[in-house]
């Protein structure tokens, strides 16, 4: 059941859908000038670049990862281009080949897919130590130097 409502049809005073005036009320300007600056202030913790006291640690892992990314980007490409018969979204309905997942699309899962991969096994392996004859082994991975 719907509500039809038109500026020729009259709506009756004591119906529910008559609109009351009466009703309404007046948002106070600090409110919003309120409401606007913590919505600005969230915008930019969000959006700033980093702080010049951020931990040069911090620095590093997030250059390491754009550079992983990088490298998983360049290897996807490659890999696409020499595996052309492996297409995630190609069905066939009534002898008609249809493309459901457009080659980028594609492409993008391929490398969040890697990304999540290599990551996993990165913290993994960093976090894994191994004891024998009371000598502790430990694997580091890093990124190679250029």
């Amino acid at each position: 059941m719907g509500v039809i409502s038109s500026k020729d049809l009259p709506i009756p005073e004591d119906s529910s859908l008559a609109r009351k005036s009466d009703n309404k009320k007046d948002i106070p300007d600090s409110f919003l000038d309120e409401l606007s600056k913590k919505k600005t202030k969230q915008f930019n913790e969000i959006h700033e670049p980093p702080s010049s006291d951020e931990s040069s640690s911090d620095k590093e892992k997030s250059l390491d990862n754009q550079q992983l990314e990088q490298e998983i980007e360049q290897f996807i490409e490659k890999w696409f281009h020499d595996n052309k018969e492996i297409d995630l979204g190609n069905i066939e309905i009534l002898n008609q080949k249809i493309d459901l997942i457009p080659d980028s699309m594609e492409k993008l899962i391929y490398k969040k897919a890697l990304l999540i991969g290599v990551t996993f096994i990165k913290k993994i392996l960093s976090e894994s130590k191994i004891t024998f004859l009371n000598q502790e082994i430990k694997i580091h991975i890093s990124d190679k130097s250029n």
